[in-house]
């Protein structure tokens, strides 16, 4: 059939194929657009499902099967209808294919999945691993909970997508989701393993947070049947573990993905069924509506055993687990981490009711940024001792890292409630607050901080950004000053005054930029306000990769090389200071657009490669800001996703990216549907010379757009829930400091999915109307 397909579609589909094999299902998805016919249909169906969007998927099935009624696309179709669980339809696909093709394979293993899977028996001795009935024995009369959240059993070739793909891990659960919402007081989380442990693991073991009786290679299939003997309840993903619990009469819970009716049917007969409960996704990738099913399975069994759970401790055990608290403290004076963890564990191995030494260890994993495992020590802690304060407002902190802002906003305010007179549960209310949006309470908490405790540096500079935020420049631009008291950032020591605003009159003014290349970007347009002050000169230091672009700027006469002398100045002053120092507001921005301009020589390097866009919409785009802003995770995101909703037919995307985000593009190899200009950029000069040249910059927030903003091209930008200060509120889609950029943000936090979906929309707008 494929004789007939056009060569260039041909060459698509080839791609798309191969792109497909190796895992890259977004970028398979731009070479099946591109191309034209049932194939491309079929292979946007089998893209879109590796990606678990089976609703898409089905569409383009439907398509395919009904311009191409081959064997090979009915099999496909019915897999695609087996993942929606509509097996009947399934079998009727299968059934259409298989007659075409009895022994077409995807068909007959859809046929075998729906008629159902032998399934092996139990040991019938359970055995175990050397030494785990002690350590199960250690655990007092806590209820045991099973978990397995990676899955062993064999990739179905039917439901299943083949290793590497994104959907290949989908039946997975993140250890970091069980901690959340299963590490409950009173129940001890039993790892069950059938492979060796990975670092974290490890860690969290060794620290007493979960229990792992497993060993250094994990559990055989009887010792793994001999372990979920001995448990309360086994809370697994689709495997083995979930299979033995109904086998051994064991409760279970199995956590299954969207799409699993086949493996685990309701109401299905056979003995590994009998004690086993199926809770599914009800969406693709959520997974913490299941794991709050989980949780009050949990909280129900709690709830039948004895109120006292927790091994007594013996007097001789009590007073070595006061001796080792106290050496952990010791060990933490002196900046032993780690040894004072340890210490803190084997406190809690000889009397687990000490609550003091699970919220120590919760400081310990939040400080080692696993949030998670914080989460879970606090709340034995409280379990333990009681709610107090200090340990809830810890809780709540650890809960706003993982950006659950609802959970951690209510666990500030009950602190709140109980101390309402200390002024770092204001502040740390207001920063929840603010991380949530709710930018106008975290004012009011940082107001109510500094009126307990006035002159707080860090609250002043929480305050400053929040004000700033709201667009409540009066009174934040002399609250941004206090970034210099933060330790963080310093200003450099100059013999010349510190320029305050006061005249300039053939005075020469040394302008040094402090921050990230966006916030220099941004404040370089003040150089043509200052010459207007008086100025004589205006000399700029700055990083290399800004110095050729800011040469250009109006009002710069000489660019001061970093690292080398500084030329002759009567005063200096940060960039950044610059704003609050001309009491800018949202109206008097100083300053035309452009203000930036690339270098007249610089656009011919790119001639080239912008050639092959042809007569399609030239889209330039970034992913990732620098890898070092702290923040950085809540802002950037993937290429993948950049693929799955911008690489259209009508769209010839090229890649702005720089740095250790470029890995992501390099993995797609030389079938990488989009072009990279990197190797081609040096500086930000010569990425102001290709965004002159590109009809649209779509980026999540970086440098790039500042830039782009400064030359006045057409920029969409991807901002979080909590964006930077200057995109001001939420309710925004547009900014005054550059009036050529557009807003798609989220709607809450981590949500990418409404801002690209919208942005989508717009770019194939956009591309229809040219």
């Amino acid at each position: 059939m494929t004789g007939t397909v056009p060569q260039a579609d041909t060459a698509l589909l080839a791609q798309g194929e191969r792109l497909l094999a190796r895992g890259h299902a977004e970028a398979a998805l731009a070479a099946f657009r591109a191309a034209r016919g049932p194939l491309a249909e079929d292979g946007l169906a089998r893209a879109w499902l590796a990606l678990d969007d089976a609703a898409r998927a089905l569409a383009h099935a439907d398509a395919a099967v009904a311009a191409l009624p081959i064997a090979a696309i009915h099999a496909n179709r019915a897999t695609v209808l087996l993942r929606l669980d509509r097996l009947d339809a399934a079998r009727e696909a299968a059934d259409k294919a298989l007659a075409l093709h009895p022994s077409q394979p995807r068909a007959r293993a859809v046929v075998a999945a729906i008629d159902g899977v032998p399934w092996a028996p139990a040991a019938e001795k359970p055995a175990l691993p050397p030494g785990a009935e002690a350590m199960l024995a250690q655990q007092g009369g806590a209820l045991l909970v099973g978990v397995a959240w990676r899955s062993d059993r064999a990739r179905d070739p039917v439901l299943d997508d083949p290793p590497g793909t994104p959907g290949a891990a989908r039946v997975d659960v993140p250890l970091s989701l069980c901690l959340r919402f299963l590490a409950l007081y009173g129940a001890r989380l039993v790892l069950l393993r059938r492979g060796p442990p990975d670092p974290a693991t490890m860690r969290l073991a060794t620290l007493g947070i979960v229990v792992d009786p497993c060993g250094p290679l994990g559990l055989d299939e009887a010792q793994l049947a001999g372990l979920i003997a001995r448990l309360h309840l086994v809370v697994s993903v689709d495997g083995r573990a979930a299979e033995l619990a109904g086998l051994l009469g064991r409760p279970g819970l199995v956590l299954l993905p969207s799409g699993m009716a086949a493996r685990w049917p309701e109401n299905a007969d056979g003995p590994e069924r009998r004690s086993v409960r199926a809770i599914r996704q009800q969406k693709p990738g959520e997974w913490e509506p299941v794991l709050h099913q989980a949780a009050q399975a949990v909280m129900a069994l709690l709830k039948q055993r004895p109120a006292e759970i927790r091994k007594a401790a013996g007097p001789a055990e009590a007073a070595q687990a006061q001796a080792a608290m106290a050496e952990g403290h010791r060990r933490h004076a002196a900046g032993d981490a780690n040894g004072a963890a340890l210490l803190w564990s084997r406190a809690l191995l000889l009397d687990p009711g000490q609550a003091a030494a699970w919220a120590n260890l919760g400081v310990m994993m939040r400080t080692i940024d696993d949030p998670a495992a914080a989460i879970a020590c606090y709340r034995q802690a409280i379990g333990i001792g009681g709610v107090n304060p200090g340990t809830l407002g810890n809780l709540a902190n650890a809960l706003k890292d993982l950006d659950l802002l609802p959970e951690a906003i209510a666990a500030h305010e009950q602190v709140l409630a109980m101390e309402p007179g200390k002024p770092s549960h204001h502040h740390n209310y207001g920063i929840a607050l603010r991380q949530a949006g709710r930018y106008r309470d975290a004012i009011a908490a940082f107001e109510r901080t500094l009126a307990i405790s006035p002159g707080l540096k860090t609250v002043c500079w929480d305050l400053a950004l929040a004000r700033l935020q709201v667009g409540d420049f009066a009174q934040g631009w002399p609250l941004y000053e206090s970034r210099w008291d933060l330790g963080d950032i310093s200003l450099p020591a100059l013999a010349a005054p510190l320029w305050r605003g006061e005249d300039l009159s053939g005075k020469t003014i040394l302008l040094h930029s402090e921050q990230g290349f966006g916030d220099a970007i941004q404040c370089v347009r003040y150089a043509g306000a200052l010459k207007a002050r008086g100025a004589a000169r205006v000399v700029l230091d700055c990083k290399p990769p800004l110095e050729r672009l800011f040469a250009t700027v109006p009002g710069v006469d000489a660019i001061a090389p970093r690292g080398q002398a500084l030329p002759p100045h009567d005063v200096h002053c940060p960039l950044n200071s610059l704003p609050g120092l001309f009491g800018t507001d949202t109206t008097n921005i100083p300053g035309a657009i452009p203000f930036l301009r690339a270098p007249e020589d610089g656009a011919g390097k790119f001639a080239t490669a912008l050639a092959l866009a042809g007569t399609r919409l030239k889209l330039g785009i970034v992913w990732s800001g620098s890898v070092t802003f702290k923040d950085n995770h809540h802002r950037a995101t993937t290429l993948a996703r950049f693929l799955r909703h911008f690489a259209l037919p009508e769209v010839c995307l090229f890649s702005l990216q720089k740095g250790p985000p470029e890995a992501e593009l390099r993995a797609l190899g030389p079938d990488a549907p989009l072009v990279d200009l990197a190797p081609l950029i040096d500086d930000f000069a010569d990425t102001a010379a290709v965004i002159g040249q590109l009809d649209l910059v779509l980026m999540t927030d970086s440098s790039v757009a500042h830039l782009a903003g400064a030359l006045g091209a057409p920029v969409w930008v991807l901002l979080p829930h909590h964006a930077h200060w200057l995109w001001l509120e939420n309710d925004r889609d547009a900014t005054p400091w550059y009036p050529s950029m557009r807003f798609f943000r989220q709607a809450r936090a981590n949500d990418w999915d409404a801002p690209f979906a919208a942005a989508g929309e717009a770019l194939a707008s956009l591309a229809r109307s040219r």
